[in-house]
């Protein structure tokens, strides 16, 4: 038998997500994350944290290579000795 997660409790889920309750609420309030009851308790399916993620759109990633500094940087100044 394997280990493998197959849902998340809600605690959990935020965990994983790197949201907050409130959020996480939102989401499933909103039909973007699908979420389940066993009883009492609220069940993400693991899956649907995963299709969450597919929909989300990419990040536009940037090194800063090539593009000089951003607005409103200020250098760190070093102090200077003169050599012996």
């Amino acid at each position: 038998m394997t280990s493998e997660v197959i849902a998340y409790q809600p605690k959990e889920a935020c965990r994983v997500l790197g949201v907050g309750m409130t959020t996480l609420y939102s989401l499933i309030g909103a039909g973007l994350l699908p979420a389940k009851k066993a009883g009492a308790k609220t069940l993400i399916p693991a899956d649907g944290l995963k299709a969450y993620l597919d929909s989300l759109p990419d990040a536009p990633i940037t090194t800063g290579q090539g593009r000089g500094n951003p607005p409103g940087f200020q250098p760190r100044q070093t102090a200077t000795t003169p050599a012996n």
